[in-house]
């Protein structure tokens, strides 16, 4: 009688159970940098396309002969009244209020300067883009590791292109507050998001850049929504935290808790411990 050995169904060791994902290699010769270059190349050369008569326009704009004008592209702005007493906080005395679309946003409504607004329209807009675009990718660079880089590189370009041609030709005149506020919005979710989820120590620099880019963010209804994309997000990632916490029996250690507290206080070698609890908390995604 031949007895046949049975292959192992379970894997002998804890590292062959929990093996490290391996991403894939892409194309040789094709880096993500080179085709992060070639869509900031794209959007440019689609902005000068679509918006060639603002193009032309320029010299007549600065010789102040002609202005650009149109629902949100407001051809004025006065240094002191929608700047300097912004700031302050300072209403218009003639309106009695705050003037035009520039309560929440006094540190991007000099754009609408008429000299400068054609170059605002011409570059500020490609601009944002594709930093919304590199800020898409590196995120999604952390979440889906079993793709190449290139391939999410890749794959991210025509989403947000088709955005970005649908935003800029048909709501150009609501660039201001729509376009601006929605891709300065999307960057500073995704930065906080990555200063929650990847950044590691590094999370203040990712954080601190999501806070900026909410400063700058000219439409209020944004800022609101970023506020409660935030709180949700926290009380998400915090109950994750506590469903961990419930998981790795913390229930049944915090009976000790008192114990454990009283050898932190009474016994040596209290800053050491007090330190390693403070990194082990830091590791969290809500420390």
């Amino acid at each position: 009688m031949r007895i046949r050995s049975r292959e192992r169904s379970t894997p002998a060791t804890a590292d062959e159970a929990i093996a490290p994902i391996v991403r894939p290699v892409g194309v040789d010769g094709l880096s993500t940098k080179w085709i992060a270059l070639a869509v900031g190349a794209i959007y440019y050369v689609a902005s000068l396309v679509i918006f060639r008569d603002v193009l032309t326009a320029i010299p007549s704009v600065l010789r102040g002969d002609a202005v650009i004008a149109g629902d949100e592209l407001v051809p004025f702005f006065n240094w002191h009244s929608q700047l300097l007493d912004q700031a302050a906080g300072e209403f218009n005395e003639l309106v009695n209020g705050y003037e035009f679309r520039v309560r929440y946003s006094f540190l991007t409504t000099w754009f609408r300067f008429y000299k400068v607004l054609p170059f605002a329209i011409l570059l500020v807009l490609p601009t944002l883009f594709w930093v919304a675009y590199l800020t898409v990718t590196r995120f999604m660079d952390k979440v889906f590791t079993s793709l190449s880089s290139q391939a999410i590189y890749l794959a991210t370009f025509f989403p947000i292109s088709l955005i970005y041609l649908i935003m800029v030709y048909s709501k150009v005149t609501h660039f201001y507050t729509l376009i601006l506020g929605l891709v300065l919005l999307l960057i500073s979710s995704l930065w906080m998001l990555y200063a929650l989820l990847f950044a590691g120590r590094a999370w203040k620099r990712y954080m601190v850049l999501a806070c900026v880019s909410t400063l700058f963010n000219p439409a209020i209804h944004y800022l609101v929504l970023f506020t409660l994309f935030f709180a949700i997000t926290g009380v998400t990632l915090l109950a994750g935290e506590v469903g961990r916490w419930i998981r790795r029996g913390g229930p049944a250690r915090a009976r000790h808790l008192p114990n454990r507290l009283r050898t932190l206080i009474t016994r040596s070698g209290r800053v050491q411990r007090l330190r390693a609890w403070l990194q082990l908390v830091g590791g969290t995604t809500t420390g």
